[in-house]
């Protein structure tokens, strides 16, 4: 766990490789998923200058299609609004690869839902969690479909089961 002030001289040390001081930043905007970290983020406010805008899915100018509005991640629908605004293709899908894998769909004026699944990190952590004997492993990628130990099994699955997971949906 760190601090707020521990994480204002990481960011600082940052900033000073680029020779700059974060109190000459004149706009600083948060999107976060964790309430854990947008705390954090707030515990900043008491050290610098430019207050810190913790941002929330009202903040983004999108209508949204789903059942409770309030409760779609701002991640989402910042992925379709910033995907928007970088094509000219009147519908977007959007695939994050993350701590969870998301498919988001929708346009430059409505977020129209999309399938959330566990990332690939998640697979692999919740193998070695919740079995016996399975053992944490790098993820590669593999040269061949058969794995001839349990690690290039796993990775096998991960990868092959993944990859078809994806283009699947």
């Amino acid at each position: 766990s760190i601090t707020s002030f521990e994480l204002l001289t990481k960011i600082q040390a940052g900033l000073n490789f680029y020779k700059t001081d974060i109190n000459s930043i004149k706009l600083i905007k948060l999107a976060s998923v964790v309430p854990a970290v947008e705390r954090l983020f707030e515990g900043l406010n008491q050290y610098i200058k430019t207050k810190i805008q913790i941002l929330n899915n009202n903040d983004i100018k999108l209508e949204k299609n789903v059942e409770i509005p309030s409760a779609v991640g701002i991640d989402r629908l910042l992925n379709v609004y910033c995907a928007s605004t970088q094509t000219k293709s009147k519908n977007i899908l959007v695939i994050d690869f993350g701590t969870a894998t998301t498919f988001d769909f929708g346009n430059s004026k409505s977020f129209e839902g999309g399938v959330i699944c566990p990332g690939i990190k998640t697979m692999f952590q919740s193998l070695f969690s919740n079995t016996a004997q399975l053992p944490i492993i790098d993820f590669q990628k593999p040269e061949d479909v058969l794995g001839k130990n349990t690690k290039e099994s796993i990775n096998r699955g991960i990868y092959f089961g993944y990859s078809h997971h994806v283009n699947g949906i």
